[in-house]
Parts: structure tokens; C-alpha cells; sequence
């Protein structure tokens, strides 16, 4: 498609910010599911049933960079809060991880408020929920291609074969559209390289898939 560009890691400083996320399956692991979820409805459920905790998803958290930053450390944090919820330009986006936002406290050696704790587990909550979330098994051939900002997308844990022939294999690439949403520049600095930017190109990164 003539709207979407493909992002080459060897040609960039940074990986902008992503609009698209791929997963392109050669061999699949065991028993591995992917799931998918809807974001929009998650914040209409939340509005609904738990309006305490908008002002908490919408203003944030420190994220742990896991060595994707520009310092290729593995101690460097977001340098502000980004958004678990950002309405921007007439458009509701997200961008939720969990295991990021808890391990930066853990770094700062702040632990998260009783009532942050819960906004973050009705967010997780809400995405397994099976009215609200699709889950699937990648097969060889298959390609996932999701929205990064409109969807949320987990895999279950797996055991994988002890065969190297048999291991999993999964290509992943990010692709960013050139007519995109409009998202809020705080939004998208998620790894210090500025808006509309993405992970820095080093030998830092840390990050399991």
C-alpha cells in the first residue's frame, strides 16, 4: 500500500514511533496463542465503571526503556510520564505495557499507589476479557499486522521445542503510515528521541519478545 512505509533499522538513527506493528510466523512455538484487543471500548468500559481512574491513565507513568534509549543503559527511563490515554487532534489513542511502567518504579524506588496498582490491573483485565479481546495461533505463513495505537496485543507464555530445528521463529517489523493519526508530541517520546520518533538503532536494547 502506497500509505504505508516500511522502517529500515539500518538507515535511521531512531525507529520512528510506531503506527503499524508486523509478526511474520516461520515456524510457530507450542501452544502459543497472540491476543488481540480493541482499546477505544477498554477506556468506554473504564469510564463507565471506574471514572477514578482516568485521571491516573491519562496522565501516566515513567516507562523502563530496557536499553532501547538513547544512553543504551539499562537504568534510563522516560524522561516524563507518557500516557496510558491520550485524546489528541479529535482521536482517542493508547499505548499500555505493564511490565515497563511497574519496572521504572522499581528503578526509581517508588512503588506505585494502591490506586495506580488498580488502574493498570482493570486496564489488563479489560484486555482479556473474551467480549472484548480475539485470540488466535499463528501458523507458518501467517501475518498479524495491528495498529499499535488502536490495539492492544499480548501472547500467552509458552514452552518452546528443545529441537533447534523446531524453535520458534518470528520476524517482526514496524512500518509507520505517512497520512497517520494525529497523536500529542509528549505521546509519542516514548524512548528520548524525541516526538514522533521511535526506539535508538544501538547494541543497548535488552528487550524479549
Amino acid at each position: 500500500r502506497a500509505d504505508i512505509k516500511p522502517v529500515l533499522l539500518c538507515r535511521r538513527k531512531s525507529i520512528p514511533a510506531t503506527w503499524w506493528r508486523c509478526y511474520a510466523c516461520g515456524r510457530p512455538a507450542p501452544a502459543a496463542k497472540v491476543r488481540w484487543s480493541a482499546r477505544c471500548p477498554s477506556s468506554t468500559k473504564i469510564l463507565a465503571r471506574f471514572p477514578q481512574f482516568l485521571p491516573i491513565l491519562f496522565r501516566g507513568f515513567k516507562r523502563d526503556l530496557r536499553g532501547e534509549g538513547v544512553t543504551a543503559r539499562l537504568d534510563e527511563l522516560t524522561f516524563h510520564e507518557i500516557p496510558v490515554f491520550s485524546y489528541f487532534g479529535g482521536q482517542l489513542s493508547c499505548n499500555f505495557n505493564a511490565k515497563i511502567i511497574r519496572s521504572a518504579r522499581q528503578k526509581l524506588g517508588q512503588p506505585l499507589t494502591e490506586l495506580e496498582e488498580a488502574a493498570i490491573e482493570c486496564v489488563l483485565e479489560l484486555s482479556r476479557r473474551p467480549d472484548l479481546c480475539y485470540r488466535m495461533d499463528l501458523r507458518p505463513g501467517d501475518i498479524q499486522l495491528v495498529n499499535n495505537y488502536t490495539i492492544l496485543h499480548g501472547r500467552s507464555a509458552y514452552s518452546d521445542y528443545p529441537d533447534e530445528a523446531r524453535k520458534r521463529c518470528l520476524m517482526r517489523f514496524w512500518a509507520n503510515s505517512r497520512a497517520g493519526r494525529n497523536l500529542a508530541p509528549e505521546f509519542t517520546d516514548r524512548y528520548n528521541t524525541g516526538p514522533g520518533q521511535g526506539v535508538a538503532v544501538g547494541d543497548g536494547a535488552r528487550y524479549m519478545f
